[in-house]
């Protein structure tokens, strides 16, 4: 691009020097015209050249506008090309734009793998804790026709973390309502990106693609767990041991994901 600029240049340089080149003897050939005599008091050779002035007069004319006119074709082709050159400047990279692509995708595989194990980590406690833990089921459909989702979700406030999308209500005849989406249930994922660490914005793009494959999670309540019968005192202890360490690593997997997730929206921003 800088060496296209840098001919542009050179190339109207080269047209002022030749329009300045015109002008000048253009000047001469009307001084020169002027001191000539006329054709009727001059011989026949004198004649003869004042019409060879003339002509000559006449070129030089038309070669100065033609000369402005290459000019000006020249200094727009300029100018053009200089806008163009700043909007490359403030453009990103192409390069720059994938290593930015690049990590703000590493960022949303990391922070997809905390929320999935955070939540992992919380099932496993709360069996130990001999807490009843809701059972899941997965539901995948692709939408291929041109209709709408027909599944109404929930504001983001009111979305709990590693329960994606939670459907509010289902139109009556719509898609979701013929593949058996019902309300409570959950989309996590549209095209393999999951909702969760995708922006909402990109998200409702996914939902206007043709074919979307949708990934939902239907959560029902789990079986109560059996009661445990009565340990020795020390294993009681060793068991609040582990709980404890188990609840330590929890809360570190929720910093970690929180601070993934502020990372991305630092990447988006």
């Amino acid at each position: 691009m800088e060496e296209k600029n840098k001919v542009l240049e050179e190339q109207f340089l080269r047209i002022e020097e030749l329009k300045k080149e015109n002008e000048t003897m253009t000047q001469r050939l009307e001084h020169f015209a002027n001191q000539a005599p006329a054709p009727e008091s001059s011989a026949t050779g004198s004649g003869a050249a004042f019409a060879e002035v003339q002509q000559l007069r006449e070129q030089g004319e038309s070669s100065a506008v033609q000369a402005q006119q290459n000019a000006a074709e020249m200094q727009a082709m300029l100018a053009a090309s200089q806008q163009e050159l700043e909007l490359l400047r403030s453009t990103p990279s192409v390069e720059e734009s994938e290593k930015v692509r690049s990590e703000n995708l590493e960022l949303r595989a990391r922070l997809s793998y905390a929320i999935s194990y955070t939540c992992e980590v919380q099932k496993t406690v709360a069996k130990q804790a001999g807490q009843a833990v809701d059972t899941e089921t997965e539901l995948s459909f692709t939408l291929e026709a041109q209709e709408n989702v027909g599944a109404m979700f929930g504001p983001r406030e009111s979305r709990v973390f590693g329960r994606g999308w939670p459907v509010v209500r289902v139109r009556e005849g719509s898609w979701a309502e013929r593949q058996g989406i019902i309300a409570g249930d959950e989309l996590h994922s549209a095209n393999g990106q999951s909702v969760e660490v995708t922006p909402e914005g990109e998200v409702m793009e996914l939902l206007q693609q043709r074919p979307v494959q949708l990934t939902w999670i239907r959560r029902s309540e789990g079986p109560q767990p059996e009661p445990q019968a009565a340990t020795e005192a020390p294993e009681e202890a060793g068991m609040a041991k582990n709980s404890s360490e188990e609840h330590v690593m929890e809360v570190r997997l929720q910093e970690q994901a929180r601070e993934a997730q502020e990372a991305m929206e630092e990447m988006q921003l």
